[in-house]
Formats: structure tokens, C-alpha cells, sequence
């Protein structure tokens, strides 16, 4: 019987403070734009605060790793490029200031969680052990499956989301999972709103 595996979302771990606060300066600057009336000047600024703002979601608040419901699919969320990825085919994650996700084939990297430079610089030197370091599923650098679920109350964002994935990767295999190819799919949403914003305010300097 295939154990259960409940969707897990792993956020952002750095830059959503800056995120949030950059959103809402660009609503101020909007909301003052709109209330100084529509001009040729204020509408400049209304466009470039919108694109400013899907630059800001786009880069700094969508990006999320996603181990989808059921246990078959992890979801690679980046700006602008999202990956689906069959769980059987992981075998190896690893997590430095980005997250990289190899399959027999290639590897895939995510954005949404990792560690600062610092951190990276510091775990990588003589008794560092961080997120650096690469964890394998069954048969790779990590040798076979746990035998329970990892207790991710009480690890670190980014460990929590290695051990997850690698056990819901191992479970996959454990149960037949299929491995179908990887699918990629833009994010439509964020890219029309940026081309639009982009435009519009092109033309309105040249009007």
C-alpha cells in the first residue's frame, strides 16, 4: 500500500521582508501618482512601479519548492520558469544558495530555498557542514532509505526540505512510481503583466 504523502510547501528563506516592503512602496507610489492626477509624468511613474512589482513578486515571493499531494510530482517554482518533476527520478539534492535537484539526466535548480553566501563560505571550510554538502536518495550518496519519516520540527528550513524530498523520492521508487519527463512550463501570468508594464511605459516616453 503506498503511504500517503501530504503536500509540502517550502517558501521563499530569504528576501520576503524586502519583498513585502518593496510591494508596498510601489502601492505608495502608485496611490500618490493617482492622487497628483494623470499626467504624462504620473502615468510614467504608475507603469514602472508596476513593473518594478512583478520584477519584486517575480523574484523574490513566487519562487517556491513544492512537493505536490500524492507524492508523485515535485514542483521546481522559479521567477519566471516552472519544472515539474517526477519524485522516482531524484536522486541527489542539494542545497547552497540555490537548491539543485538531480535526476539521471540533468539537474534542476530552484531559487526558493538556500543559504547566504556567508553561510555557504563558512560551511564549506574545515568542520563547516551546512547545506552545502549534496544528500542522495536509495543507491546514491546517501545510501538506502530511512526508515521513518525525518523529524522536520526539528531541522532547518532547508534541511527539512532535503530530507522530504529524498524520502518522498525513495517512497516513489519503493512503489513503482513512473519516472515521465520532466515538464516545464513558463509562467504566463508574470511574463504578459512585465512585457505589458514594459511597454506601456516604452511608448510612454516616446508619446
Amino acid at each position: 500500500m503506498t503511504e500517503h504523502i501530504p503536500e509540502q510547501r517550502y517558501g521563499p528563506t530569504s528576501g520576503v521582508i524586502s519583498g513585502i516592503v518593496g510591494l508596498v512602496v510601489c502601492a505608495v507610489v502608485v496611490g500618490l501618482a493617482i492622487a497628483d492626477g494623470l499626467t504624462s509624468t504620473s502615468v510614467r511613474f504608475i507603469l514602472g512601479a508596476g513593473a518594478s512589482a512583478v520584477l519584486i513578486w517575480a523574484y523574490l515571493l513566487r519562487p517556491r519548492i513544492i512537493l505536490e499531494q500524492g507524492g508523485r510530482t515535485l514542483l521546481l517554482r522559479n521567477p519566471f520558469v516552472d519544472r515539474r518533476v517526477p519524485l522516482a527520478a531524484v536522486k541527489v539534492v542539494g542545497v547552497r544558495t540555490v537548491t539543485t535537484v538531480r535526476t539521471d539526466e540533468a539537474a534542476y535548480d530552484c531559487v526558493a530555498v538556500g543559504h547566504s553566501v556567508r553561510k555557504v563560505v563558512r560551511g564549506s571550510g574545515p568542520g563547516g557542514g551546512l547545506g552545502g554538502r549534496w544528500f542522495g536518495g536509495a543507491g546514491t550518496v546517501g545510501g538506502p532509505p530511512p526508515a521513518h519519516r525525518p523529524r522536520l520540527n526539528e531541522m532547518s528550513t532547508q534541511d527539512a526540505m532535503t530530507e522530504q524530498v529524498l524520502y518522498a523520492a525513495d517512497q516513489a521508487r519503493l512503489h513503482g512510481h513512473a519516472t515521465e519527463p520532466v515538464e516545464r512550463r513558463l509562467a504566463l501570468p508574470e511574463l504578459v503583466l512585465l512585457v505589458v508594464f514594459l511597454v506601456a511605459l516604452v511608448v510612454a516616453f516616446l508619446i
